[in-house]
Protein backbone atom coordinates (compact mmCIF):
# COMPACT_ATOMS: atom_id res chain seq x y z
CA UNK A 1 0.00 0.00 0.00
CA UNK A 2 1.49 3.38 -1.01
CA UNK A 3 -0.38 5.41 1.67
CA UNK A 4 0.57 8.85 0.30
CA UNK A 5 -1.00 9.21 -3.13
CA UNK A 6 -1.46 12.90 -3.87
CA UNK A 7 -0.81 15.19 -6.85
CA UNK A 8 2.75 15.92 -5.71
CA UNK A 9 3.56 12.21 -5.92
CA UNK A 10 2.18 11.75 -9.43
CA UNK A 11 4.66 12.58 -12.18
CA UNK A 12 3.91 13.02 -15.88
CA UNK A 13 6.43 11.61 -18.34
CA UNK A 14 7.27 13.25 -21.65
CA UNK A 15 4.91 10.81 -23.41
CA UNK A 16 2.06 11.69 -20.99
CA UNK A 17 2.13 8.58 -18.84
CA UNK A 18 1.63 8.96 -15.08
CA UNK A 19 4.32 7.63 -12.77
CA UNK A 20 3.98 7.21 -9.02
CA UNK A 21 6.77 8.64 -6.83
CA UNK A 22 7.81 8.82 -3.16
CA UNK A 23 7.67 5.32 -1.78
CA UNK A 24 8.72 6.36 1.74
CA UNK A 25 5.39 5.34 3.31
CA UNK A 26 4.84 2.07 1.42
CA UNK A 27 3.99 -0.97 3.49
CA UNK A 28 2.51 -4.42 3.14
CA UNK A 29 -1.15 -4.54 4.11
CA UNK A 30 -0.49 -7.26 6.69
CA UNK A 31 2.56 -5.56 8.22
CA UNK A 32 1.57 -4.51 11.76
CA UNK A 33 4.76 -2.58 12.55
CA UNK A 34 4.77 -0.67 9.26
CA UNK A 35 1.04 -0.10 8.85
CA UNK A 36 0.61 2.84 11.21
CA UNK A 37 -1.16 6.12 10.56
CA UNK A 38 0.59 8.12 7.86
CA UNK A 39 -0.28 10.14 4.80
CA UNK A 40 -1.42 13.63 3.89
CA UNK A 41 -4.65 14.64 5.67
CA UNK A 42 -6.33 15.88 2.46
CA UNK A 43 -6.02 12.40 0.88
CA UNK A 44 -6.11 10.04 3.86
CA UNK A 45 -8.83 7.39 3.93
CA UNK A 46 -11.42 7.16 6.71
CA UNK A 47 -10.18 3.71 7.78
CA UNK A 48 -6.75 5.21 8.46
CA UNK A 49 -8.47 7.65 10.82
CA UNK A 50 -10.63 5.11 12.61
CA UNK A 51 -8.27 2.13 12.84
CA UNK A 52 -4.83 3.60 12.05
CA UNK A 53 -4.48 0.92 9.39
CA UNK A 54 -4.66 1.22 5.65
CA UNK A 55 -6.87 -1.17 3.72
CA UNK A 56 -6.15 -2.53 0.27
CA UNK A 57 -8.40 0.23 -1.10
CA UNK A 58 -6.91 3.14 0.87
CA UNK A 59 -4.90 4.17 -2.18
CA UNK A 60 -8.10 4.09 -4.26
CA UNK A 61 -9.65 6.57 -1.80
CA UNK A 62 -6.64 8.85 -2.33
CA UNK A 63 -6.99 8.49 -6.12
CA UNK A 64 -10.64 9.50 -5.76
CA UNK A 65 -9.50 12.65 -3.95
CA UNK A 66 -7.00 13.35 -6.74
CA UNK A 67 -9.65 12.77 -9.43
CA UNK A 68 -11.96 15.22 -7.66
CA UNK A 69 -9.14 17.75 -7.45
CA UNK A 70 -8.38 17.43 -11.16
CA UNK A 71 -11.94 18.49 -12.00
CA UNK A 72 -12.54 21.05 -9.23
CA UNK A 73 -9.10 22.50 -8.56
CA UNK A 74 -9.05 21.60 -4.85
CA UNK A 75 -9.30 18.42 -2.79
CA UNK A 76 -12.81 17.31 -1.77
CA UNK A 77 -12.27 17.58 1.97
CA UNK A 78 -11.65 21.09 3.26
CA UNK A 79 -11.34 22.69 6.67
CA UNK A 80 -9.71 25.61 8.43
CA UNK A 81 -7.51 23.20 10.39
CA UNK A 82 -6.12 19.71 9.94
CA UNK A 83 -8.55 18.50 12.61
CA UNK A 84 -11.56 19.84 10.66
CA UNK A 85 -10.28 18.32 7.41
CA UNK A 86 -10.03 14.93 9.13
CA UNK A 87 -13.51 15.33 10.62
CA UNK A 88 -14.87 15.99 7.11
CA UNK A 89 -13.09 12.86 5.84
CA UNK A 90 -14.64 10.78 8.65
CA UNK A 91 -18.11 12.20 7.90
CA UNK A 92 -17.59 12.09 4.11
CA UNK A 93 -18.58 15.75 4.08
CA UNK A 94 -18.05 17.16 0.57
CA UNK A 95 -20.14 18.12 -2.46
CA UNK A 96 -19.78 17.74 -6.19
CA UNK A 97 -20.13 21.03 -8.09
CA UNK A 98 -22.83 21.03 -10.80
CA UNK A 99 -20.28 21.05 -13.65
CA UNK A 100 -18.63 17.77 -12.55
CA UNK A 101 -18.90 15.31 -15.50
CA UNK A 102 -21.37 12.48 -14.81
CA UNK A 103 -19.02 9.52 -15.44
CA UNK A 104 -16.22 11.15 -13.44
CA UNK A 105 -18.67 11.92 -10.64
CA UNK A 106 -19.86 8.32 -10.47
CA UNK A 107 -16.30 6.96 -10.41
CA UNK A 108 -15.14 9.52 -7.85
CA UNK A 109 -18.20 8.89 -5.67
CA UNK A 110 -17.51 5.15 -5.72
CA UNK A 111 -13.80 5.69 -4.98
CA UNK A 112 -14.76 7.87 -2.01
CA UNK A 113 -17.06 5.26 -0.48
CA UNK A 114 -16.47 5.34 3.30
CA UNK A 115 -16.69 1.57 3.64
CA UNK A 116 -13.48 0.12 2.14
CA UNK A 117 -15.19 -3.23 1.52
CA UNK A 118 -17.75 -1.47 -0.70
CA UNK A 119 -15.26 0.86 -2.44
CA UNK A 120 -14.81 0.33 -6.17
CA UNK A 121 -11.66 -1.70 -6.71
CA UNK A 122 -12.10 -3.82 -3.59
CA UNK A 123 -12.74 -6.78 -5.89
CA UNK A 124 -9.77 -5.97 -8.14
CA UNK A 125 -8.67 -3.24 -10.51
CA UNK A 126 -10.75 -4.66 -13.39
CA UNK A 127 -13.71 -3.11 -11.58
CA UNK A 128 -12.17 0.35 -11.96
CA UNK A 129 -10.82 -0.20 -15.46
CA UNK A 130 -14.27 -1.24 -16.73
CA UNK A 131 -15.97 1.90 -15.37
CA UNK A 132 -17.56 4.11 -18.10
CA UNK A 133 -15.13 6.94 -17.22
CA UNK A 134 -12.40 4.86 -18.87
CA UNK A 135 -14.49 3.75 -21.86
CA UNK A 136 -12.08 5.33 -24.37
CA UNK A 137 -8.99 3.67 -22.85
CA UNK A 138 -7.60 0.57 -24.52
CA UNK A 139 -5.89 -0.98 -21.49
CA UNK A 140 -4.05 -3.58 -23.63
CA UNK A 141 -2.50 -0.84 -25.75
CA UNK A 142 -1.86 1.69 -23.00
CA UNK A 143 1.85 1.06 -22.50
CA UNK A 144 2.50 0.78 -26.23
CA UNK A 145 0.92 4.08 -27.29
CA UNK A 146 1.05 7.46 -25.65
CA UNK A 147 -2.20 8.74 -24.20
CA UNK A 148 -1.58 12.13 -25.79
CA UNK A 149 -4.79 13.75 -26.99
CA UNK A 150 -5.71 17.05 -28.56
CA UNK A 151 -5.84 18.42 -25.01
CA UNK A 152 -2.16 17.58 -24.49
CA UNK A 153 -0.69 19.60 -27.35
CA UNK A 154 2.61 21.35 -26.67
CA UNK A 155 1.86 24.92 -25.59
CA UNK A 156 5.56 25.82 -25.26
CA UNK A 157 5.70 28.03 -28.36
CA UNK A 158 2.74 30.07 -27.15
CA UNK A 159 4.40 30.65 -23.75
CA UNK A 160 8.09 30.81 -24.82
CA UNK A 161 8.54 34.34 -23.43
CA UNK A 162 7.95 33.16 -19.84
CA UNK A 163 9.60 29.72 -19.95
CA UNK A 164 13.14 29.05 -18.84
CA UNK A 165 15.56 27.16 -21.09
CA UNK A 166 14.51 23.50 -21.27
CA UNK A 167 11.02 24.10 -19.84
CA UNK A 168 7.88 23.26 -21.74
CA UNK A 169 4.17 23.43 -21.03
CA UNK A 170 2.55 20.00 -21.40
CA UNK A 171 -1.02 21.01 -20.59
CA UNK A 172 -3.01 24.23 -20.52
CA UNK A 173 -6.72 24.86 -20.28
CA UNK A 174 -9.26 27.53 -19.60
CA UNK A 175 -9.83 28.31 -15.93
CA UNK A 176 -13.49 28.59 -15.05
CA UNK A 177 -14.66 30.56 -12.03
CA UNK A 178 -18.03 30.00 -10.47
Amino acid sequence: IHRDIKPENLLLTSDYHVKLADFGTVCLEDSVENNKFTGTPLYVSPEMLTTGRASKTSDIWALGCVLYQLFVGRPPFQGTSEYLVLQNVKQRNFEFPPYFPADAKDLCDRMLCSDPSQRIGNNGFAEIKSHPFFSTIDWNDLLIHSNETFLNKDFSEEWKEVLLKGEKVVFASVILKE
